[in-house]
C-alpha cells in the first residue's frame, strides 16, 4: 500500500498537464470535430511517420553501436563507449540550426567543396532533414539501454550455439538479439515519444508536424491548441500502453559468471570502425565543426552591437552556471 501510494504521489506531477488538457478540452468543447479535421489529420500522420521512421533508425543504428563497443574487438571500443552517448547534449534545434548552417551560403561545406567546384548546394528541409537530424541525437537513447543489456548477458548460451555450428550473424540473430529486444522496444519507445514531441528541429527544418499545428495555433485559435495538444498526450498514452503489451520479457537461464564473449570482427573490423566513426561524425564531430566554425568566422569579423556576445563573452558565464545547475538537480 506504502508503495502504492509512493507511486501515485509520483506520477501526480506528471498527469497534471494531461489531467488539465482534458478539463480545458472538455470545457471549450468540440474535441472530435477539431481532432478529426482532414485539415489536422494530415500533421498527425506525418508526426506518426516521422517518429516511427525516426525510432526504426535509430533502433538499427543504437542496437549495431551497442554491439560493436560491448561484444567485439573493435579497436578504441573503450574511448568509443565514451563518446556515443554524446550526441544527447545537442538540442534537436542545435542539431537543425548545424545542418542548415552547414549547406547554408559561405557555410563549411562550400568552403570544403568549393576548390572541387562544387558550389550550389541544396536545401536541406523537410521529412528528409528532420529525420536525419533527429535520428543521429536519438540513437544513444537505444545504445544506452542495448548496451547496458549486452553486458549482462551471460556467453554460456552463445558459446553453446557456436559449438552447435553457428556462425556469429546466426548466433547474434537467434540468442543475442531475442535476449536485447526488451531494452532495444525500450529505447526505440523513447525515441518515438521524443520526435512525436519535437518541435525545435521540425519547426526549423520545416516539416509540417502535429508540434507546429499546436504552435500555430496557440495564438489565433486556442481551442485548437489545446486538443492537439490533448491528441498528442493521448497518442502518447497509446504508444506507450501498446509497446508494453506487445514487448513482453525474455527469460535467461544462463547466470552470468563474470565473462565477457569478445566477438572477432576480422575482415569485417574496418567497416565496423567506419560505421561507428562515421555515426559519431555526422552525430557529434560534423555538429560541433559546423558550430565551431560560425563561432570563429563572427568572432573575425565582430559585432558593433553592446548586446553581442562577441562583443562581451562574459554574457554566457550566467547561463552557462544556470544551465549547469539546472541539468544537475534534474539528474
Amino acid at each position: 500500500m506504502t508503495l502504492r501510494l509512493v507511486v501515485i504521489l509520483l506520477a501526480a506531477p506528471f498527469a497534471a498537464p494531461l489531467a488539465y488538457l482534458v478539463a480545458r478540452t472538455i470545457d471549450e468543447g468540440g474535441f472530435w470535430s477539431i481532432a478529426t479535421d482532414s485539415a489536422l489529420l494530415a500533421p498527425l500522420g506525418r508526426s506518426l511517420a516521422l517518429a516511427t521512421a525516426v525510432a526504426l533508425a535509430a533502433s538499427a543504428a543504437g542496437t549495431a553501436a551497442a554491439w560493436l563497443v560491448t561484444r567485439t574487438d573493435l579497436p578504441g571500443r573503450g574511448l568509443l563507449r565514451l563518446l556515443l552517448p554524446l550526441p544527447l547534449v545537442l538540442p534537436s534545434f542545435i542539431g537543425a540550426f548545424a545542418l542548415i548552417a552547414a549547406f547554408a551560403r559561405g557555410g563549411l561545406l562550400e568552403r570544403l567543396l568549393g576548390p572541387l567546384g562544387v558550389s550550389d548546394l541544396p536545401r536541406v528541409e523537410g521529412f528528409v532533414g528532420a529525420f536525419t537530424v533527429l535520428t543521429l541525437l536519438t540513437y544513444p537513447y537505444v545504445y544506452l539501454p542495448v548496451a547496458a543489456r549486452l553486458r549482462q548477458l551471460s556467453p554460456a548460451m552463445e558459446e553453446s550455439a557456436r559449438l552447435l555450428g553457428r556462425g556469429p550473424a546466426a548466433t547474434f540473430r537467434t540468442v543475442v538479439l531475442p535476449q536485447a529486444r526488451p531494452a532495444i522496444a525500450a529505447g526505440g519507445l523513447l525515441v518515438f515519444l521524443y520526435v512525436i514531441a519535437d518541435f525545435g528541429a521540425v519547426q526549423l527544418l520545416r516539416y509540417d508536424t502535429l508540434t507546429r499545428a499546436i504552435y500555430s495555433n496557440r495564438l489565433v485559435d486556442p481551442p485548437v491548441a489545446a486538443a492537439l495538444s490533448l491528441a498528442l498526450g493521448l497518442l502518447a498514452i497509446l504508444v506507450v500502453v501498446g509497446q508494453r503489451s506487445v514487448a513482453g520479457t525474455v527469460r535467461s537461464d544462463a547466470r552470468r559468471d563474470g565473462r565477457v564473449l569478445v566477438v572477432g570482427l576480422g575482415r569485417w573490423r574496418a567497416p565496423a570502425l567506419v560505421f561507428v566513426g562515421g555515426l559519431l561524425t555526422l552525430a557529434l564531430i560534423a555538429p560541433v565543426a559546423v558550430l565551431g566554425y560560425w563561432t570563429i568566422r563572427g568572432a573575425a569579423e565582430g559585432s558593433s552591437r553592446s548586446s553581442s556576445l562577441i562583443a562581451s563573452p562574459d554574457r554566457l558565464i550566467e547561463p552557462a552556471v544556470n544551465t549547469s545547475i539546472a541539468s544537475g538537480l534534474a539528474a
